[in-house]
């Protein structure tokens, strides 16, 4: 995914299918917008699905099946971290 920079006055964040209608925010100070690198990535351990968005800056964000976060962001069972760093592996080597 390509990053830039940009000066805007208005932002308009993205909505999962079947939410709200796009909301324009209007900006008064200086930020930074920073979207993930990879959306809509899913792992399977144990029988259950794991979906994620995943940020090289933040790691993953675990989301619900809906599209919403997680309300916990760090799973205790070992083989999700196991997984997701099989995941990451194969991501990194496409990235290259």
């Amino acid at each position: 995914m390509e990053s830039r920079v940009d000066t805007v006055n208005h932002m308009s964040m993205p909505v999962p299918e079947g939410g709200a209608e796009v909301k324009t925010v209007p900006l008064t100070r200086s930020c930074f917008v920073s979207l993930p690198d990879a959306m809509d990535q899913e792992i399977v351990v144990e029988g259950k699905i794991w979906r994620f968005d995943f940020s090289e800056h933040l790691g993953p964000i675990w989301m619900n099946k809906d599209g919403t976060d997680k309300k916990c962001q760090c799973p205790t069972n070992p083989a999700v971290w196991v997984e997701f760093e099989k995941w990451r592996k194969e991501w990194e080597e496409v990235q290259k």
